[in-house]
Formats: structure tokens, sequence, C-alpha cells
């Protein structure tokens, strides 16, 4: 892959980076460098929903994994990121906060949400924060709703 001009080098050559603070264009922290003189050195490329990791000196997309909601009886749900995306399904880069929205028909109410790895070897209960980290494996989210009293 090449990021930017390549440049031939025929003789010895010294580089020298200077490192400056940099945002991530998601909103996440910030890295630093050390700092000489020379040129400034960037290396961040977005994945396809913009979405960043710090690889090797630079940020390079990372593998998307699923998250699907599974059928509901009583309401229904929509799985959500801070880009805005929305939907039942969602193909989600690990590191990634997945927001759920729970909506209870009339006459029910929100009981659980729980997501769980798709291979089922964990399940975490995320009824008060309606949301999670995505893991690099593909989840399911289950939503819950009981009658109301």
């Amino acid at each position: 892959m090449t990021i930017g001009p390549e440049v031939e080098i025929s003789g010895d050559i010294t580089l020298t980076a200077q490192w400056k603070e940099e945002k991530k264009p998601d909103g996440g922290e910030k890295k630093t460098g050390g700092s000489s003189s020379g040129f400034d050195l960037v290396f961040n490329i977005p994945g396809e929903d913009n979405s960043w990791e710090y690889v090797g000196g630079g940020y390079a997309p990372q593998q998307a994994y699923r998250v699907s909601l599974a059928p509901m009886q009583g309401g229904s749900a929509a799985l959500g990121l801070t880009t805005g995306d929305s939907g039942t399904q969602m193909n989600v880069y690990p590191s990634t906060t997945v927001y759920v929205f729970p909506n209870a028909e009339q006459g029910y109410v929100l009981d659980k949400i729980v997501w769980s790895l798709i291979d089922g070897s964990a399940s975490y209960d995320i009824t008060e924060a309606k949301n999670f980290v995505m893991p690099a494996m593909d989840v399911v989210v289950y939503v819950t709703f009981k009658p109301a009293a």
C-alpha cells in the first residue's frame, strides 16, 4: 500500500520525523510523538465508515464484525452508532460503541437487553447502559419486553 507520493532515493539519506499532536477524525484520543526538525508525518487512513485503528505508526482500516438484533415480541429496537448509522443489522468495527434503542409497544415495557457473542461463549446484560463496545467477533443483541403491570 502506498501512502502518498513515492520518492526514489539514489544515495544515503537521513530522514527525521517531526511528530505533532493529531486528533483522530472519529473524536478519539490524541496520539503524540517526539519532535525534531523535518517533515510532519501523518498516517491517517480511514475505513469505510470513518473508523480508525492505530497500527504500526498509522491508522488503518480494520475488520468489521456483524451485530444484529434477534427477533422480539412486544416491541421493536434499533442499533445505532455515533456516526448516525442505525439499523437492525450492521457491520461494526471493534472498539466502536453500539447503542440499542428499544421501543415498547403499547401495553409493554422493556424487560432486558443482553448482547451475546455469536458462538454463545459469553453474554452481557446492558439493560441499564443500553450500549456496549463492539468486540472482535459477531454478536447478537436480545431485547425482551414484558406486559406492563
